[in-house]
């Protein structure tokens, strides 16, 4: 019976790679085609009328927060992308590599503030506005603030090697 089904929720993606050089890859393409993917499999209804994208935009300075990022959370200050909606982003560093409290505060306001739901399709990971218990709240949040200290620490690794290597050069 339909009344069985579970309803359809709607969901917005966000896209993001930090290089033009990978504009020129499969970067764009494989988040495209793993957000639909991930859409028609979870139940959710991917509206493509609003695209949120950062292509050749860094998140590791928060930089995307001033492009497609910040066009989103305008959109759900708006009241274009509706309390209850679906984010769907790849993974957590695409939203931001920024160190962890500004992680915990990004996804504050996308959770509570907003009231929505943070897909990210690669790890198959749910954030919820509302968790069960504070046990599930408590598990969610250690574990987005190990996936941003990884990140962070990656991307400081990476712009530490690309200061040697200039070093070396000039």
């Amino acid at each position: 019976p339909p009344e069985l089904l579970p309803a359809v929720k709607d969901a917005y993606s966000y896209i993001r790679f930090s290089s033009k050089k990978q504009a020129d890859g499969a970067s764009l393409e494989r988040q495209l085609t793993g957000t639909r993917k991930y859409c028609d499999q979870n139940n959710l209804l991917l509206n493509e009328s609003l695209t949120f994208r950062d292509l050749g935009v860094s998140a590791y300075k928060g930089d995307n927060l001033e492009h497609g990022l910040g066009d989103l959370l305008l959109a759900c200050a708006d009241g274009l992308i509706p309390k209850g909606s679906a984010i769907v982003v790849e993974a957590l560093d695409r939203l931001t590599r920024q160190r962890p409290r500004a992680v915990s505060t990004l996804l504050g306001t996308l959770l509570d503030k907003y009231g929505l739901e943070v897909h990210l399709t690669g790890i198959k990971k749910v954030l919820m506005p509302e968790s069960q218990s504070a046990a599930e709240e408590g598990m969610d949040l250690l574990y987005v603030t190990m996936l941003a200290i990884r990140a962070s620490e990656e991307q400081e690794t990476k712009a530490g090697r690309l200061s040697d290597a200039f070093s070396r050069k000039r």
